[in-house]
């Protein structure tokens, strides 16, 4: 008999290796060991010497890096948002110590400094803090300005790989004007000195992204495809929600479906693209959510599961309430604003989040206007061209192309609050994502459209 025995029972030894081989088996195994990774990653940054770390953190109050906070911002109407992200850094840094690593690193207990200079003392259980580790590191070297080289690195690295990625399916052209709206239209790149936490996961998303892309292409089939996809997905959403501060992880999700359509080759998109988006989408969000409830598991062990999850549930709320439980329309707004948020907060979480980022980036203006330029562009060809055959797959492939974008505006649907109060620290910077992709579906139509004319 060809068996081995499980604790005691035998087990047929083929059945056994089938199943370690199935993709099922491998999304648990993936998931479970980055989880433990993430715990580990954590308790090692609360063991690092503590009295060294408080200082530096402290020492570094005086830096530029800290001296912006962001505030109320009266030219679109923004929320009463009154902390840096930067300040975080040196605020987790020194938590309460709870007497060993792995509570401290659970219960997260800090003294948050308001825009007034007062205290909020609160717990943050309920975020991983994935990048404690290295900026922990960093506060061990020196102060929170050492944190910029690392992040910088990212952000030099993530767009290295991503102009790999892109340049594999499109033009030089197409790849540099991308990359321009996505890194400078909301200053994503330069997060490397005004909210560094994001820079960290956002870049070292777009790694991982990117470097999907590339494995998706050299997938020999299609079901080795649909493994690597689901794989890099369930990784690249773990990785995201550890270091993630709930900031954009709705573009972050529709930009990997964004890479994932573009390895498909170009005569399989329109009958792969919607499944090939919908496993990048499951993959990517299940294992978000799931990876963010986990700290929630594990602090509710040390804390209750009542304290835990009565305060997730009371956030959840708060972030898409309607009506007299929202936070919103300030008391100081115009009444025309007041009017506009009552009648439709989705719609206004949309026009202020656009309206912010574009008054507050010139490039991200213009990036507005050139999309527009291209899709009335791409409009007039295919009104000129008629009804041809070949000019509507063109046209088909380049919407689905855009097909994630649907992600996003999910967010501004749900989480209409949390994108309005939150417009200067990153309500805004999920128009980059829409933007660039919106930018590469239009050229991708446009060129399209005009080599079947020419044809």
């Amino acid at each position: 008999m060809d068996a081995i025995f499980v604790f005691g029972c035998p087990v047929n030894k083929t059945r056994l290796t089938s199943f370690a081989d199935s993709l099922p088996f491998k999304v648990m195994f993936l998931f479970l060991v980055l989880q433990v990774a993430f715990v580990l990653s954590n308790t090692a940054a609360n063991c690092l010497p503590r009295p060294v770390i408080e200082s530096h953190a402290q020492g570094s109050e005086s830096s530029a890096l800290l001296s912006n906070m962001y505030v109320y911002d009266h030219r679109v109407a923004a929320g009463p948002v009154c902390f840096d992200n930067n300040r975080f850094i040196i605020e987790v840094a020194r938590q309460k110590d709870q007497g060993s690593p792995f509570k401290t690193m659970t219960v997260a207990e800090i003294d948050d400094v308001t825009k007034a200079g007062g205290i909020t003392h609160q717990q943050y259980y309920r975020y991983w803090h994935g990048w404690q580790l290295l900026t922990n590191v960093c506060l061990f070297i020196g102060g929170i300005d050492v944190v910029v080289v690392p992040a910088a690195a990212l952000a030099i690295a993530g767009s290295a790989c991503a102009y790999v990625a892109l340049r594999k399916r499109f033009s030089k052209p197409l790849t540099l004007g991308f990359l321009a709206i996505l890194l400078f239209s909301t200053n994503l790149f330069f997060n490397v000195i005004g909210d560094l936490l994001l820079c960290i996961s956002f870049f070292v998303a777009l790694i991982m992204m990117s470097c999907m892309s590339l494995r998706l292409e050299s997938a020999p089939n299609a079901r080795a495809f649909t493994s690597r996809l689901v794989l890099w997905s369930i990784a690249t959403g773990a990785v995201f929600s550890f270091l993630d501060f709930l900031t954009i992880p709705a573009a972050v999700v529709a930009l990997h479906c964004f890479f994932a359509f573009i390895a498909l080759p170009e005569g399989e998109r329109p009958k792969r693209c919607v499944v090939t988006m919908m496993q990048a989408l499951f993959g990517f969000g299940l294992s978000f959510v799931f990876t963010w409830a986990m700290k929630w598991v594990v602090a509710a062990f040390v804390l209750g599961w009542n304290e835990v999850f009565s305060n997730v549930l009371g956030e959840m709320g708060l972030w898409s309430a309607h009506g007299t439980s929202s936070l919103l329309p300030q008391a100081d707004w115009p009444q025309i604003l007041k009017e506009f948020y009552c009648m439709s907060p989705q719609l206004f979480a949309i026009c202020s989040t656009a309206g912010y980022a574009m008054i507050s980036n010139v490039v991200c203006l213009v990036s507005f206007a050139a999309v527009l330029a291209i899709w009335i562009a791409v409009l007039v060809c295919s009104i000129r061209g008629g009804a041809q055959e070949g000019r509507r797959k063109v046209l088909i492939q380049s919407l689905l192309m855009a097909l994630p974008l649907v992600v996003i505006l999910g967010y501004f649907v749900v989480m209409h609050d949390h994108a309005i109060v939150h417009i200067p620290v990153f309500g805004c910077k999920n128009w980059a994502i829409v933007f660039a992709i919106l930018f590469a579906s239009g050229v991708s139509a446009l060129r399209g459209l005009r080599s079947r004319k020419a044809a």
